[in-house]
């Protein structure tokens, strides 16, 4: 899980995945579609459901809507889902470029534009081929403007003088963002259609 909002997992060349959920999770109905999970085992939760863990066997991927929103994402398909009382459009993506895990980095991408309600999904690290899943909840804006910006979050160290004798370090981070890209009209359509 990723930010506790978007899922990702290997693409079926990789091999499986692990995915624990909470008690009255509704993540399982969510992926059911994308992969084959299989119950692995449970933890007691006192006053209530138990825990759940399921191993995820990536299915193939189905042909979607197949539009480049970035250079490091290419849109699959979505659809409908109803997460408990709330209707969610689960959009999924296939990473282009592989990045490996590094010192307090987060690899970023936002779904959304400023009708909507941003969804970021956070990630220490990408492999090319990998899928991700942004469930978007605001289903009553049109997608027709719907933008994906791509930002990687890096530390930066700060050195000030205290007093102009003392050195002073600062453990901070440096957003760094890339342009913002509209979906092209090709995955737009197809994400209009699912809302109708």
């Amino acid at each position: 899980m990723v930010a506790d909002t978007c899922l990702s997992w290997p693409s079926a060349q990789y091999g499986a995945a692990v995915l624990l959920t909470t008690p009255r999770s509704h993540l399982l109905n969510l992926i059911n579609s994308y992969t084959a999970a299989t119950s692995e085992a449970t933890a007691p939760h006192p006053g209530g459901p138990p825990f759940h863990l399921y191993v995820l066997n990536p299915l193939s991927p189905s042909v979607g809507g197949n539009a480049h929103a970035t250079s490091e994402l290419e849109f699959m398909d979505a659809h409908s889902f109803k997460n408990g009382q709330e209707k969610v459009l689960v959009t999924r993506w296939t990473l282009l470029r592989s990045t490996a895990a590094a010192y307090r980095t987060s690899y970023n991408y936002t779904f959304g534009n400023a009708a909507q309600r941003a969804l970021t999904c956070s990630l220490s690290s990408i492999r090319s081929g990998d899928q991700l899943i942004a469930p978007l909840t605001d289903t009553t804006q049109s997608p027709a403007r719907m933008q994906v910006t791509a930002f990687t979050t890096l530390p930066t160290v700060l050195t000030y003088n205290f007093m102009g004798a003392f050195p002073l370090l600062l453990d901070t981070f440096q957003q760094y963002n890339t342009s913002t890209k509209i979906v092209q009209p090709k995955a737009i359509n197809y994400l209009a259609g699912l809302l109708q």
